[in-house]
């Protein structure tokens, strides 16, 4: 089966035609492996996987990067908001891109790149009773670090397991890479 590509185009922008529609055949192919799988909390290794794909392009500037994220699962209530404490997403030539279905499929999505934005964003939705379950800060600042290893290409602590078998999933569903072989 080839994966239509539904990834949002128009966040991707500031990529040539070509490069886009195959990033987005790409990451389609992987929402649809996650989704299929129920995968989740696997931001890291979906990075991983598609910075690992990409790298080779030199026209583009890739940046693994650490966000903090608040949003709604669909069929929620409005007043019932995700937060997600940490995130690894990534920049292609300064557009975001989610490789994690989990995230990417929330609705009303707010990405942080710092945690001050963040926690002002958090403290102005006047919640009742937010509390931080763990040090949020702490854990952001790990993310921040582990980027910065997946752009130097020194990061390996990944589930390879799970990368392996996505890999494989994105091989087989898009025509671009099967032609490849």
């Amino acid at each position: 089966m080839i994966m239509p590509f539904n990834y949002k185009m128009e966040e991707l922008a500031n990529i040539p035609a070509a490069t886009k529609t195959l990033i987005a055949k790409q990451v389609s192919a992987m929402h649809e492996y996650q989704k299929i799988n129920n995968i989740k909390r696997q931001c890291i290794t979906n990075t991983k996987y598609l910075f690992d794909c990409i790298k080779l392009n030199k026209s583009l500037d890739i940046k693994a990067t650490a966000t903090l994220v608040i949003g709604q699962r669909s069929g929620y209530p409005e007043k019932h908001i995700r937060i997600i404490g940490w995130h690894m997403v990534l920049l292609i030539n300064g557009e975001l891109i989610d490789p994690s279905y989990e995230v990417d499929s929330m609705i009303n999505k707010k990405y942080f790149y710092t945690y001050k934005d963040y926690i002002e964003y958090i403290n102005s939705l006047e919640l009742d009773n937010y509390k931080e379950e763990v040090n949020v800060r702490s854990l952001f600042n790990d993310f921040v670090d582990i980027a910065k290893l997946i752009n130097a290409d020194k990061y390996y602590s990944i589930n390879t397991e799970y990368y392996d078998k996505q890999a494989e999933y994105v091989d087989e569903n898009v025509e671009e890479f099967r032609e490849c072989k």
